[in-house]
């Protein structure tokens, strides 16, 4: 291997790596911001009077949103993928080796699917359920007024008159 070949290897190298750390401190430095912003649209909230569970009820519904996209898009994809796999292999003349090749595309495609679907699903109950114990721990029971009548249950008690 000639040294220039060598120079150019290790240049190219070193230009990765440096394009990589300006990508790793440009990240960071998005993630501060958009924590930063977070939090300034937050406190604005809190000032105009918009209820904090209000906005985790938004972000439910746009959570729940995004997994059932989610969970639409990518078996679509997966199989507009597999069919056009399919067709290649078809087109490909020597046949000794498509079967198993199909196979394992349709089977890959199968299971990402079920996976990606499974998954979604999965995170919708979750959102619900949280949703609703928020729901209920945030409810306050009224005390009842004298004028109403409360039933009790007399199950398994004896009354005399």
């Amino acid at each position: 291997m000639d040294h220039t070949q060598l120079y150019v290897a290790l240049a190219l190298m070193g230009f990765g790596l440096l394009l990589g750390l300006i990508m790793i401190v440009l990240g960071f430095r998005f993630q501060f911001r958009k924590q930063d912003q977070r939090h300034q649209e937050w406190m604005k909230a809190l000032d105009q009077g918009v209820l904090p569970e209000i906005l985790q009820a938004q972000a439910e519904t746009t959570r729940a949103r995004a997994a059932a996209a989610i969970g639409l898009v990518v078996p679509l994809f997966m199989a507009g993928a597999a069919v056009g796999g399919t067709a290649l292999i078809l087109a490909w003349p020597e046949a000794s080796w498509r079967l198993p090749v199909l196979c394992t595309i349709w089977g890959v495609c199968g299971v990402v699917s079920l996976v990606t679907v499974a998954t979604s699903l999965g995170t919708l109950p979750a959102e619900t359920a949280a949703a609703e114990d928020r729901r209920q721990s945030t409810q306050v029971e009224q005390p009842a007024s004298k004028d109403t009548i409360t039933p009790k249950s007399d199950v398994g008690i004896l009354h005399e008159s």
